[in-house]
């Protein structure tokens, strides 16, 4: 059994540059306004406009594709937003984790639900997931193919996959699972999600401006919680001890 952590990265070059100039000569055509310069600062003027007046449709442009580690729990949650995206995931039909391929073993994500590692709940959810490995070595010694193996995967099984999208998708999909516009999402999905939103901001800063504003809010908000948290604790542990 191999307990992986999350990880992101983009497939291919995230060029904000060309990404700009690229909407800027599309979003020209409903105007006819080929006579003014094609430039970035120009660029970025516009399609700040295109964002705050919600016409969001030029975005739909540009596409970027990224790849993740995550797991099947994110995943599964992830491609309910369908409009503007692509999947395509590692799959638990094919892939024979028996197999001398895959070392023998399962890969787990490291659940940053449970942040505690010492915990009774981590060492009860590692147990698990080293039931559900023998289990699976057991079936396919017995010869149960991937498709059988597959149905006693939990959610927790690390799976690599793929999302390509366009900018107005993945905006969408920022407000649904980074700035919780429906709910919290699952914190597997902020893993991943919050840190994509970071870099496609790092890269192409005006279409994320707002939702990265938004986020940083959030993490803010999240850090006085947190100590106001610690120092309740404090004096809680503070005053029992007067006792």
């Amino acid at each position: 059994m191999q307990i992986v952590q999350a990880q992101i990265k983009p497939l291919s070059q995230i060029n904000g540059d060309e990404a700009l100039l690229l909407i800027q000569r599309i979003a020209k055509t409903c105007y006819k306004s080929y006579k003014d310069t094609d430039d970035v600062e120009s660029a970025k003027r516009m399609i700040k406009s295109l964002i705050s007046s919600g016409h969001h449709s030029l975005l739909e442009n540009y596409v970027i594709s990224m790849n993740y580690v995550s797991n099947i729990a994110a995943y599964k949650d992830l491609t309910r937003s369908r409009t503007g995206f692509s999947y395509a995931i590692e799959s638990t039909r094919w892939c024979n984790y028996s197999k001398d391929k895959y070392n023998g073993q399962i890969k787990f994500l490291d659940p940053i639900e449970i942040p505690n590692k010492n915990s009774e709940e981590y060492k009860m959810w590692k147990k698990t997931m080293e039931m559900v490995e023998q289990n699976y070595l057991a079936l396919a010694k017995l010869g149960a193919k991937p498709d059988q193996l597959s149905l006693i995967l939990p959610q927790s099984t690390a799976a690599e996959f793929n999302i390509t999208g366009n900018l107005r998708a993945w905006r969408n999909l920022f407000d649904l699972r980074v700035l919780d516009k429906t709910g919290h999402a699952r914190d597997c999905i902020h893993e991943i999600m919050d840190p994509t939103l970071e870099l496609f901001h790092e890269k192409i800063p005006v279409v994320f401006d707002d939702q990265y504003d938004l986020l940083q809010q959030k993490k803010a908000q999240k850090k006085l919680q947190e100590a106001k948290q610690i120092q309740e604790q404090i004096v809680s542990e503070t005053n029992q001890k007067r006792k």
